[in-house]
């Protein structure tokens, strides 16, 4: 999963290089980080909180 998830988003960005240039790749790039950042802050923040002892 490690290996995933370092690769696929510079494979991705490296495809759409080409098609919309290195700032837009860049610029697709942030928008998906903060669309998966901003999901899991949700699930995080909506997920109940364990008691310690």
């Amino acid at each position: 999963m490690a290996y995933a998830g370092i690769s696929v988003p510079v494979i991705g960005v490296g495809l759409l290089v080409s098609p919309i240039g290195l700032e837009g790749a860049g610029l697709v790039f942030i928008a998906c980080m903060a669309a998966l950042v901003s999901t899991a802050a949700v699930y995080l923040l909506r997920r109940p909180v364990r008691a310690t002892t």
